[in-house]
């Protein structure tokens, strides 16, 4: 997986540019504001938040407890098991980015690079690129929680040389380290907005090429089962493919070199009492490669979630990045996957973390 982060920043390097006054970006700084203002509030008048800015130091966010279960078909949806903390960055030098407290804020996972004051980064995000740096530390207690008890991580709040970059870039959703020395250049890097076409036609025409990897998956072990779920181990090993409910939370269209008919889908299916979501890669009706898991105990709901197809040097080799934008029932999440011949693979599963809170 380590030839991610060099494809990665190799399509951002460029021999040198001009040096540009550096802006330090404090909460409440009018230069942030008047950016994040103008992009979605134009000819709107401007609307005071009520919400005071969190101050450098602790960065917590909170849920949003109003949002309706997203799947009504299946099992009602249950507070997510207090567990091990998503697992971060697979690749040294990628990180998840969240906005929180007015700020930019890098969260700073076990085992990854660890950053210090002025380290640059490129925040890849919603829209676009830009260049940032580590400005101030501050310890989270939204990042994680392990045995039912909140933990602290470190986070990263981060500034930009350039007020209008944070306009550019949009929502962040991942930083990759800059070495010292090096500069990059984005004009190239080409970003699309995944709209989902998930449908019953579409259904009905994966519905058996779907079935038969899901059962395939059952009977090797991929497909784990939860843990109680008696009848689901004793019959997995030889499963029956019409007891397995499905559905298709997202589908969207690529653009990816190699492929006839390239398709991007974020399937649901349930064997006895046991719930798995994944996203997979179809291209026409053949599955291609395995389930990438995207677990249900990480907190947001795929209708949550935005989707966003990154081509750095516009090879028709885009990398998929996943997000939340508004507040979710559990927490924000950022996930990063790289598309291969052999189907996709996932180097980032990161999220905001509130699982301990005694409100569930």
């Amino acid at each position: 997986m380590v030839p991610l982060l060099t494809a990665l920043l190799f399509a951002l390097s460029l021999p040198g540019r001009a040096a540009t006054s550096v802006m330090s970006v404090d909460p409440g700084d009018p230069a942030y504001e008047a950016t994040h203002d103008e992009a979605g509030t134009k000819g709107k008048k401007k609307r005071k938040d009520k919400t005071p800015l969190m101050p450098a130091g602790d960065v917590q966010v909170g849920p949003d407890t109003k949002r309706g279960n997203a799947y009504p078909e299946i099992s009602k949806r249950k507070a997510p098991r207090a567990t091990k903390s998503p697992a971060g960055s697979r690749v040294p030098g990628i990180f998840a980015v969240y906005e929180a407290g007015g700020r930019w804020m890098l969260v700073e996972r076990e085992g990854s690079a660890k950053p210090s004051a002025g380290t640059r980064f490129v925040v890849i995000g919603a829209h676009g690129a830009g260049e940032f740096r580590a400005d101030k530390s501050s310890k989270t207690w939204e990042a994680a929680c392990e045995g039912g008890k909140k933990v602290p991580r470190r986070a990263w709040l981060l500034s930009g040389d350039d007020p209008k970059a944070f306009k550019r870039v949009g929502t962040p959703v991942i930083a990759i380290l800059l070495k010292p020395g090096a500069h990059f250049d984005a004009s190239r890097a080409h970003f699309s907005a995944l709209t989902n076409q998930a449908g019953e036609p579409l259904y009905q025409r994966l519905e058996n090429s779907l079935r038969k990897a899901v059962a395939a998956e059952l009977a090797n072990g991929e497909f784990q089962m939860d843990i109680g779920d008696e009848e689901g181990h004793r019959t997995a090993a030889n499963p029956d493919p019409d007891k397995i409910r499905l559905k298709i939370d997202f589908a969207a269209r690529l653009k990816l070199a190699g492929f006839e008919s390239p398709l991007l889908l974020v399937e649901g299916a349930e064997y006895s009492r046991s719930y798995r979501r994944c996203l997979r890669l179809v291209d026409g009706d053949k599955i291609v490669g395995s389930c990438v898991e995207m677990p249900n105990e990480l907190m947001a709901e795929t209708a949550a979630l935005n989707f966003v197809a990154y081509d750095p040097a516009r090879s028709g080799k885009p990398f998929i990045l996943a997000f939340t934008e508004k507040p979710p029932l559990w927490g924000h999440e950022r996930w990063g996957f790289q598309n291969t011949a052999k189907g996709p693979k996932v180097f980032l599963r990161d999220a905001l973390d509130p699982r301990c809170r005694d409100s569930f």
